[in-house]
């Protein structure tokens, strides 16, 4: 739906007057970084409309690569709308307070008034959805109201202690990273001490397993004459707007597959610890992955990285940050480690890695990793010097990964199909012999039989209930069917050792007038090798059984590969295969 970015901007911006603004504002940033040779394009916010008219608010940065841009989408909407909602908390809890406040000054209690309690405002304050007191100097409870007792959790007021100093031997309080509070941090004491402001923090309930997140605005009360007669404190149970928060923080700094750390949050912490030597980073790479994703789909290629991150994590020492930074890549980071400890460590991730295997793909691994011993290095030169070393590796591992990932999807295809199994093999040398009658050199012959037997290779990612379906196939499973050049060509693609056959599969179904797929090439534009493979793909289609059809008679095969000659075979060698064909040792006895 979104072949370019002008569509991209009309789609996701369709108000014409936003859509310019966020343009201009992108593209200032995007060109303010290019200019100062930054590598990080700091986050956007905006608001993306979806195909379905839904919104949702996205913040978008981007990484400057060598001629283009990594672009990513973070939807921040529940965080949005959590942070919303937190501030009208807390502008509610302020309110309260301020309503109490000036009533308590409009009514100018004096400490004798005060013990009294208002009837008007005792009537004000119990109405609040909030949670309310009010003490004395003593730390007496003078009023209390019903969403006090419910956020403290008593179930009577009789419960409920005279005093805040009863309180410490039922609840004791934490920051948020669990350090215990002291009781004279909490708000009721502070604001007796004549602070004012505003908290958060978490409160046990001793002897329960009740815990929650609190907000708290508290103040003093002052007389007429200025001193202090008692405090109050407003307080709310923000225990769900907290978690929708840490969870967004956890999307956020987490990637969301793995559960390791995310990019954004690995290249913080490199700015956070710009000042610690000696520091240790390291880049690892899945070998082969492309292969596993383009022949077994993605579903399969997340297993594989979800078990990468899963040993990477189990073999790591306690301190290491361990990241997934990009599709197929993990970096880690080790402070006041030198490759010493990097080296062992990837040692024994290697070792585990060895003794994996998903769906009988070997788990192969690149490693690269460089020490910065002095504060004048920069981060990014070392991070540079690991995936040097990593792409090095990479040169040695990659190509046997690779050909070893094509080995196990040429026979996962024949495994899932005995028929295809045998029409690949009788294709390539029926391809063999073709291009032994053209008088090709005998090592392009041994390449085109190769060819021959992978051309099919792409139906590993067609369903195997359509492979051996046992009628014909319905519209729908053709579209899926006439798929399987393309992934042929990405997956022989992905290997330097196979990479020249992945034009000839991707060809092999065009036809000499143009009207074959997927490209819809003709004549000579279509690769000699392709041309061959057409014919002796065809001869054996129509020469053996298929759960539609009957086969045909050598004799009538023939007939029908001479009647299509320049409509669907190049016809010099479409003449060339009809006059030849006895002379082939493996052809079909009928």
């Amino acid at each position: 739906d979104i072949p370019n970015l002008e569509s991209w901007y009309e789609k996701a911006y369709p108000d014409p007057e936003y859509r310019t603004h966020i343009r201009q504002e992108w593209e200032r940033e995007v060109a303010s970084v290019l200019q100062k040779k930054l590598n990080r394009i700091e986050p956007l916010e905006c608001i993306i409309t979806t195909k379905t008219g839904e919104t949702y608010t996205m913040e978008i940065s981007g990484t400057p690569l060598s001629n283009y841009i990594l672009v990513t989408f973070f939807d921040i909407t529940e965080h949005k709308q959590a942070m919303q909602q937190l501030e009208v908390l807390n502008q509610q809890a302020e309110q309260s307070r301020q309503i109490i406040l000036s009533a308590l000054e409009d009514q100018k209690l004096l400490q004798q008034s005060i013990m009294r309690s208002n009837a008007t405002l005792d009537a004000a304050i119990k109405s609040m959805t909030d949670g309310v007191f009010i003490l004395d100097m003593h730390a007496h409870f003078i009023l209390i109201n019903q969403a006090f007792l419910a956020y403290y959790r008593f179930d009577d007021d009789a419960l409920c202690p005279k005093d805040l100093h009863g309180f410490s031997a039922l609840f004791e309080t934490f920051e948020e990273n669990g350090r215990k509070r002291a009781m004279h941090d909490w708000a009721g004491f502070r604001a007796l001490a004549g602070e004012t402001g505003t908290d958060q923090y978490i409160v046990h309930k001793l002897g329960t397993a009740l815990r929650w997140f609190g907000s708290y605005s508290y103040a003093p009360i002052l007389g007429e004459d200025g001193n202090q007669l008692g405090a109050v404190v407003v307080c709310r149970d923000i225990t769900q707007v907290k978690e929708a928060e840490n969870k967004l923080l956890y999307q956020r700094n987490h990637d969301y597959l793995t559960g390791l750390y995310s990019r954004a949050y690995f290249e913080a912490e490199l700015l956070n610890q710009n000042d610690i030597v000696p520091l240790t980073m390291g880049m690892v790479d899945v070998n082969g992955l492309k292969v596993v994703n383009d022949s077994f789909g993605h579903e399969m290629g997340d297993s594989i990285l979800k078990k990468t991150a899963q040993l990477l994590s189990q073999q790591a020492e306690e301190h290491t940050i361990i990241a997934r930074y990009g599709g197929d890549e993990f970096v880690f980071l080790m402070l006041g480690q030198t490759m010493q400890a990097a080296q062992v460590y990837m040692q024994r991730v290697d070792a585990a890695a060895s003794q994996v295997a998903i769906q009988s793909f070997h788990l192969s691994l690149s490693f690269g990793y460089a020490t910065r011993y002095s504060l004048d290095e920069n981060m990014q030169q070392v991070m540079k010097q690991a995936e040097d070393m990593m792409n090095r590796n990479k040169i040695y591992e990659n190509a046997s990964a690779k050909n070893k990932s094509i080995a196990l999807v040429i026979n996962s295809l024949f495994a899932k199909s005995n028929r295809e199994s045998q029409h690949s093999r009788r294709v390539s040398e029926l391809s063999g012999y073709l291009a032994s009658c053209m008088k090709l050199p005998q090592w392009e012959v041994n390449r085109i039989k190769v060819a021959g037997l992978m051309h099919d290779i792409g139906k590993i990612g067609v369903e195997e209930g359509i492979l051996n379906k046992p009628g014909a196939l319905d519209e729908e499973e053709w579209k899926h069917m006439r798929r399987h050049p393309e992934i042929g060509y990405r997956i022989l693609s992905a290997s330097s050792e196979f990479s020249d056959l992945g034009r000839c599969v991707l060809e092999h179904h065009e036809r000499w007038d143009g009207n074959g797929y997927p490209r819809g090439l003709k004549g000579e534009q279509i690769s000699l090798q392709a041309r061959i493979i057409n014919i002796a793909d065809s001869y054996d289609a129509m020469t053996n059984e298929r759960s539609y059809k009957k086969p045909m008679s050598k004799a009538e095969a023939l007939g029908q590969i001479k009647q299509n000659a320049g409509l669907q075979f190049d016809p010099a060698m479409a003449d060339l295969f009809v006059s030849a064909y006895e002379g082939f040792s493996g052809g079909n006895s009928r």
